[in-house]
């Protein structure tokens, strides 16, 4: 399968255009015109918030968006936006294209599988959930690095004339003092937005090129019903009683709805690629594991359908619990490893 979308800008390309502080500021991590396949008559979403635990009726420009959600946070000099801007708009305005031929003559070529894998693997990638986990890994990592480099003063010592060296800047620090604020855990470590952003590609062409070669089946909703939509909608189901998720375990299922009428269900099984049918029953199935993924939004085209899949599924209040655990393992050569481990949702079987 060719991949259908071009390369993302690095980091160091964005910097051939200045930022512009007026670009818009209103960043939407489930895309505007996706969340216009699951809206009702009048163009509107019924929201449930888990947060505010309140129904709404709202206009998606409104929903699943956060503010510089993609920018550049330089100290000391404008916000660039140009991720979104550039990269973000550009790749949303093909897959808009994308969705709008399928609705039309509802046909599923390998051209248009493969954009509809692309969106599901950037919408995953690109969801503040994901972010959290990125920042959280680099915090965790760069912890644990300290603790190696200033385990004593000797070694604090060499990495600030290494750190001087590179730079060519001198660093007033103090190595005996460095040691002990690292063992007394007073030094807190924070990572920029940089590592997720630069995450949003990488993660986007990784998660892309090993879903192509999953298995596939186009899920259609009867008429009396539909799917719904989240803020987290790309939906791993993963085998009873496992204690990890991720796409490539045997046995799981990831969910992306992509209309209200249709979803795309992925997984390594031994299902030809097909078109299913459904009954009202297993579309309340997928919903619910839709809902219990989410983080705070769901949301549906009618509220007695969202009243009855938040009601069903558990998911009147926010989840507490972790997405992510983090954790360490020995490196062969003598130094530690971070381990990432994602966490299942409570998924509901059918």
């Amino acid at each position: 399968m060719v991949d259908p979308h071009p390369a993302a800008p690095g980091m160091a390309g964005l910097d051939t255009v200045s930022a512009d502080e007026n670009q818009p500021k209103k960043h939407h991590y489930v895309p505007v015109f996706f969340q216009s396949y699951f809206t009702n008559d009048k163009g509107l979403l019924w929201v449930y918030d888990r947060k505010l635990k309140t129904y709404k009726e709202l206009p998606p420009p409104a929903l699943c968006c956060q503010t510089d959600l993609y920018a550049l946070k330089p100290r000391g000099r404008p916000r660039d936006r140009r991720i979104e801007t550039q990269y973000l708009a550009r790749v949303d305005g093909m897959s808009a294209k994308t969705f709008s031929g399928f609705s039309k003559d509802e046909t599923l070529n390998p051209e248009r599988l493969g954009s509809f894998i692309f969106f599901l693997a950037l919408q995953h990638s690109r969801v503040p959930a994901n972010g959290e986990m990125i920042t959280a890994t680099y915090q965790a990592a760069a912890q644990a690095f300290m603790e190696v480099a200033y385990a004593n003063v000797d070694r604090a010592k060499q990495m600030i004339a290494d750190y001087e060296s590179q730079t060519g800047k001198k660093l007033e620090a103090d190595a005996a003092k460095m040691v002990d604020d690292v063992r007394g855990n007073r030094l807190e470590i924070k990572a920029t937005e940089v590592p997720f952003l630069e995450s949003l590609w990488k993660h986007t062409k990784h998660i892309f090129y090993a879903l192509a070669d999953f298995q596939w089946e186009l899920l259609e909703s009867p008429p009396q019903t539909g799917f719904i939509i989240t803020d987290n909608p790309v939906t791993l189901v993963p085998p009873p009683k496992a204690t990890t998720i991720g796409f490539g375990i045997p046995g799981t299922s990831t969910y992306l709805p992509l209309t209200r009428k249709f979803c795309l269900r992925l997984g390594v099984t031994q299902v030809k690629e097909s078109f299913v049918k459904l009954d009202r029953e297993s579309v309340r199935f997928i919903n619910q594991n839709l809902a219990i993924n989410s983080d705070r939004f769901i949301m549906s085209a009618e509220k007695m359908q969202l009243v009855s899949v938040v009601n069903r599924s558990g998911s009147m209040d926010l989840n507490p619990n972790p997405r992510f655990r983090l954790g360490q393992v020995p490196d062969p050569k003598g130094g530690i490893l971070q381990m990432v481990s994602n966490l299942p949702r409570r998924p509901i079987y059918f």
